[in-house]
Parts: structure tokens; sequence; C-alpha cells
């Protein structure tokens, strides 16, 4: 069971690099302006992973993106760059490589030259099936549930998160005003507004109500 849970982690990880490495270049080559969601929650056998404040996971363009080194280090590999190589090279605690070759099998003399695939085949055998990130939370929206009367953040909660977010991305920034509580993504958030000092530069936050990770940030020009 662990050296099943180790190839799948082994597989999703390679999945993560790969996608982080075409996408940024995708981004560095055509800049355009476009959402950054933040708040993604990570759940590793029953438990909440926590992230450090910049290497948080996010979502653009409805593709979820995680730090490659903190999910490494749940799947207990050793993460190194080679600057010569520009290369991200993750190993066992052994030293051997996470994503080995594998043989291709000897085929039958018997076997059709065109097979065809099986329906009892689990989805992670294929290498191919872990190269696309993980879907984003808002392709299956929970049915809303009624307005809370005594959320567990507060409205200055969630300003003083706000503000802290913004102090992290050396924006300058004003509190603007508050639409109240929404519906946003399955759950209920804070939704925030905060101009940006000497423009009329509008940033725009959900925070949500129950746990206070940031929703969505916008900055609408």
């Amino acid at each position: 069971m662990k050296k099943e849970r180790i190839k799948i982690i082994t597989a999703f990880v390679a999945g993560v690099v790969a996608t982080l490495l075409i996408s940024g270049a995708a981004l560095i080559a055509n800049p355009v302006m476009r959402e950054v969601v933040f708040g993604v929650n990570v759940i590793v056998d029953g438990e909440v992973v926590h992230f450090d404040q910049d290497m948080r996971p996010f979502i653009i363009d409805g593709r979820t993106f995680l730090p490659v080194r903190a999910m490494a280090d749940i799947a207990g590999f050793n993460v190194d760059f080679d600057n010569a190589t520009n290369t991200v090279v993750l190993t066992t605690g052994n030293g051997t490589n996470v994503i080995q070759p594998q043989p291709s099998p000897s085929p039958s003399p018997t076997a059709s030259p065109f097979p065809s695939p099986s329906p009892t085949s689990s989805p992670t055998s294929s290498p191919s099936s872990t190269s696309s990130p993980t879907s984003s939370p808002s392709s299956s929206p929970s049915s809303q549930s009624s307005r809370p009367t005594n959320p567990a953040i507060s409205l200055q909660n969630a300003i003083d998160i706000a503000y802290n977010d913004l102090a992290s991305r050396n924006i300058s920034a004003t509190f603007h005003s508050d639409s109240g509580m929404d519906w946003e993504r399955g759950q209920w958030v804070w939704e925030l507004e905060f101009r940006i000092d000497g423009s009329r530069t509008i940033v725009e936050y959900y925070i949500n109500i129950d746990i206070g990770t940031i929703v969505k940030f916008e900055i609408d020009n």
C-alpha cells in the first residue's frame, strides 16, 4: 500500500513540475491580465496541509497549481535544483531518481496490433492522466447554505487579513468598502474592496468567513 501511494504521489508531483514549467513559459511569452484565485485547501490522508504565505496554492484559468517542494516533502522526496540545466530534481531517500523510465512490455505473438483499452484499468495507471493539474474546486460548487449569523471570522478580522496580504505584496492601499457576506465558489465569504493609494485602482478580496482563507484576489483597473 505504501509503495502504491508513493507511486501515485510521484506521478502527481511529476505532473505538477511539468505543468508549472510549461505554464510559466507561456505566461512569460504572452503577458496578459489573468485572475489569480487563492484560498485553495489541500488535504493529505485527512489532514489539512498548511503552506507558507509565499507558497500558497492558487488557481489560474481553472487550473490549480501546487508548490513542488511542499508536496515533495509530504511524499518524503528530496528536492534539488540544477542551475546548469534549469531542472528540478526529485530523489528518494536512497538517492534514486523519483521518475524512472519504464521498460516497454514485449508484445505477445498473438496480440492484436490495435489493442482496446481495458475498461477496468485504474485512472492512475496511465502516466498521461497525471500530467494535468488538479481540478478547480469551482468545477463542482456546493449548494448554497443559509447566511451565517455569527461567522468565525468577523468583518474586521477579514480586513486585517487583507491588509496583511497587501503588505506581503508591497501594495499600499486603503480599505474602501465592503459588500457584506456573499456566496462565492461554494462558500460564504466577506467581499472587500481596497483602493491603491494615489490611484483609482481597486483591489478586491473574497475572504472565507469560517477559516479566513483568501478565496479571491483581483486588481480592477
